[in-house]
């Protein structure tokens, strides 16, 4: 008998080891395209030196919680930045995540966003800058958000 209830101790560990593993791998689901208070402060702060620059941000999806994303980002980087938003719901079909368009007069800024995105634990650095496009008009930088990332 003992060796029974020795036996359901095991399965209620696994199944409750299973259980904590599937709710903090929901929660980083839930989290992954949300930006914190303590986020945006590192971003803002990692980007001052580009007060005044400008941005342009299109976004490419009526899916609500990527759209909900996009215009926290705008929001954050508009503290820093002037930013423009513009949506696209449905308009185009771009790859999901992020992808900037850059012109080369814009090259240290690109770089600038991406290391403070990455900084703060948003985006990872490597994943935009192998997405980039880098022929946009010299003096432009451009942000297009599309479906989930």
């Amino acid at each position: 008998m003992a060796g029974v209830a020795i036996g359901k101790s095991k399965a209620a560990e696994d199944a409750s080891e299973h259980a904590l593993a599937l709710v903090r791998r929901t929660e980083r689901y839930a989290a992954w395209r949300t930006i914190s208070d303590k986020q945006a402060g590192i971003i803002v702060k990692h980007l001052a030196s580009l007060q005044g620059h400008t941005l342009n941000m299109f976004v490419f999806t009526d899916e609500p919680e990527t759209a909900g994303y996009a215009e926290r980002l705008s929001t954050v980087l508009a503290k820093v930045m002037q930013v423009t938003f513009s949506p696209y719901p449905g308009k185009l079909l771009p790859p999901p995540g992020l992808r900037f368009v850059v012109g080369k007069d814009r090259e240290k800024d690109f770089a600038l966003v991406v290391e403070a995105l990455d900084m703060a634990g948003v985006e990872k650095a490597a994943a935009l800058k192998k997405a980039a496009v880098h022929q946009a008009p010299d003096d432009d930088i451009e942000i297009d958000v599309g479906g989930r990332h």
